[in-house]
């Protein structure tokens, strides 16, 4: 760390950061330029001077500084990337998180040794630079939060190393690798995901209201997967996914989901505006599941047994106005026993028709009993603390939290 009262560097430093807001661009020439060819790390958090980072100081940094290997200028203000950024040929991470910049220029694909991008929090930023594929080495592309973003570029599929990539957007135009935008560059499509078999967590965004042919992911390839999320929901109209929805069949989404099938050692799982009527088969394969969460499924009645999922720790059921009971089974005194060992968060909001967990005790073979269970019958969530639970007017009963600290 660079405090403000240094004005000489030692000669064998390697990594600077400036915990003082910098005047000027001289100030960076007279502190390093003597240790230039050393310096491999250049850190400048939350710099928002326009002189220093903004126009003559960031050209300044890569003009003089040919040899770093990470610059971090999150937080830093800056709206553009000089074209001469591509002459960092040594960086391997590069930090623009909670910027303003809205593109970046081609010249970055020049960075095959780039192994980190870290692109949060950029909500104007639309797309990436069309020769994406050259940056070999990229193994983490990070950019949760970049809203506008409308398509992936083509040629994605090259980067065989990637292990973090936030989000995989379909263009929402019509289907097909011969798809265009603005400068007429091609746009990515699912097929691009085949190769790419080291990614840890995978979320597929846009997915079409139509039969969508999800073996071209190759999920059951990837084998150290271990969050999925797809999500049809690209609008925040909520009228928009219902119209959507009824010129869909339920068996068109139940088509491609089935056909997104993971490898069973999953740890997460996350449905978004899916219009199917009943989930997938492989779902309750998925033992290891920890993460559980269904959003927007408007058409779906039924829940995959959940005791299938020992391992689960949060569960989230949210805007699913067809569910009526979370199980489908019936209570009897034979399932008093815990439920869910694992559960840790329970999140039921929005769900208007939802009674209880589970059916009430059968008297007969036609009709349900509408007494519950006496406290002596009780299922419970023994480790369940975090609990949330509104918009289900019609819930009637719960089984009893005992460790319950958040609600």
């Amino acid at each position: 760390m660079l405090p403000s009262n240094v004005k000489d560097i030692y000669r064998r430093t390697s990594h600077l950061s400036f915990n003082f807001s910098l005047e000027s661009s001289q100030q960076i020439l007279i502190s390093l330029s003597q240790t230039a060819d050393r310096i491999r790390t250049i850190l400048l958090p939350g710099q928002q001077l326009v002189d220093i980072v903004r126009r003559e100081g960031l050209e300044l940094i890569v003009s003089n500084f040919k040899f770093l290997r990470t610059l971090d200028l999150h937080c830093s203000g800056i709206n553009t990337l000089p074209n001469s950024i591509g002459k960092l040929t040594h960086l391997r991470y590069l930090g623009l998180s909670d910027t303003k910049i809205k593109a970046l220029p081609n010249s970055i694909t020049q960075l095959q040794n780039l192994q980190t991008l870290k692109l949060s929090g950029l909500y104007e930023f639309k797309e990436f630079p069309r020769d994406m594929k050259k940056l070999v080495s990229l193994r983490h592309l990070k950019f949760v939060g970049v809203s506008a973003l409308t398509h992936m570029p083509s040629g994605l599929g090259q980067l065989t190393n990637l292990q973090t990539l936030s989000y995989f957007v379909l263009s929402k135009g019509p289907r097909g690798t011969s798809l265009r935008h603005g400068c007429g560059d091609q746009v990515a499509e699912l097929k691009e995901l085949m190769p790419l078999n080291s990614l840890r967590n995978l979320c597929i965004l846009n997915l079409r209201h139509r039969i969508t042919d999800g073996t071209a992911a190759n999920l059951k390839e990837k084998q150290y997967l271990q969050s999925l999320m797809l999500s049809w929901f690209s609008s925040d109209d909520r009228k928009y996914l219902e119209a959507a929805m009824e010129s869909t069949s339920s068996d068109e989404y139940e088509m491609t989901l089935e056909s997104f099938e993971p490898l069973p050692n999953l740890k997460s799982l996350s449905l978004d505006g899916y219009g199917g009527v009943r989930l997938s088969s492989w779902v309750p394969s998925l033992k290891q599941l920890v993460s559980f969460s269904l959003s927007n499924c408007i058409k779906c009645q039924t829940l995959p047994p959940l005791d299938k999922f020992p391992s689960l720790k949060k569960l989230n059921l949210h805007k699913m106005p067809l569910i009526e009971y979370i199980s489908g089974d019936f209570f009897t005194p034979s399932k008093a026993t815990s439920l869910m060992p694992s559960l840790e968060t329970l999140l039921l909001r929005d769900l208007p028709n939802l009674k209880g967990y589970w059916r009430d005790t059968v008297t007969d073979g036609t009709s349900e009993n509408t007494t519950m269970p006496s406290s002596s019958m009780i299922i419970y969530f023994p480790c369940l603390s975090i609990s949330r639970i509104e918009g289900c007017p019609q819930l009637k009963f719960l089984p009893f939290f005992p460790a319950i600290s958040k609600a």
